[in-house]
């Protein structure tokens, strides 16, 4: 959201071994951002993907590399005036790049698009209806489930952010297969339309996209593919 768009500084890690004792941040200190270095300091941490519930953030880790397959997303609840209208979007980072980004960062709060764009809803990546913002108090992830082995991430939450505003009600699920990829599946309740409305999944991507079939794609690896399962539809039948 509101932090700037930097590389991670090494002063973080650090203050987890001096001020806490963990040993774990001094491995990804060097993994991270000290990668040429001969001898790694510290330990590996226990986990690659983490789930954390009071923040409403999960990521999904298959190693402590630089190039690592890494995604993180952003479920937690409305934050005060710092807050973006991004229920449940995503960052995407693979094969040392970053592949989904969050266009939701100004340079400064002076920026012409601060509150034009950047805070809202299609600067993320996220589905909105309407291309209007959900109701962020009302977009906190609920009904979460977090599942995570060796082999396998699963992610799944809902929000009710266009609900009282649209009668539509989300839920996503984020699968990562750890032999190389991503799955995003979005269900889409519109049984409390009264109204057709438009369904846009944004997504900002910093690879190549071109239209392929019933969605779009990348022309080559690494890349991202979209597609159209279904079409969502109101309750009520028009004349």
């Amino acid at each position: 959201n509101d932090g700037s768009r930097a590389p991670m500084l090494a002063t973080i890690l650090q203050d987890g071994h001096d001020l806490f004792g963990r040993d774990d941040t001094l491995y990804v200190k060097q993994k991270l951002l000290a990668p040429q270095s001969i001898q790694t300091a510290g330990i590996e941490p226990a986990h690659r993907s983490m789930h954390y519930p009071a923040s409403g953030f999960t990521m999904m880790r298959s190693d402590w590399s630089a190039d690592a397959h890494y995604l993180l997303i952003n479920h937690g609840p409305y934050g005060g005036g710092h807050s973006h209208a991004d229920a449940l979007s995503f960052e995407l980072h693979a094969f040392g790049r970053a592949m989904a980004i969050d266009v939701g960062i100004g340079e400064t709060y002076d920026d012409p698009h601060q509150l034009t764009y950047y805070v809202h809803a299609p600067a993320h990546n996220m589905i909105t209806f309407d291309g209007e913002d959900p109701d962020r108090r009302a977009a906190e992830g609920t009904m979460v489930l977090w599942k995570t082995d060796a082999h396998f991430d699963y992610f799944a939450a809902t929000h009710h952010g266009y609900q009282s505003s649209k009668g539509i009600i989300h839920r996503r699920h984020i699968a990562f297969v750890k032999s190389g990829y991503f799955v995003i599946y979005d269900e889409i309740d519109a049984t409390g339309a009264t109204a057709d409305h438009l369904a846009e999944w944004n997504l900002h991507a910093t690879v190549p996209m071109k239209p392929d079939a019933d969605g779009f794609a990348s022309p080559n690896g690494p890349g991202l593919i979209v597609r159209c399962s279904a079409t969502a539809r109101s309750s009520q039948s028009k004349a």
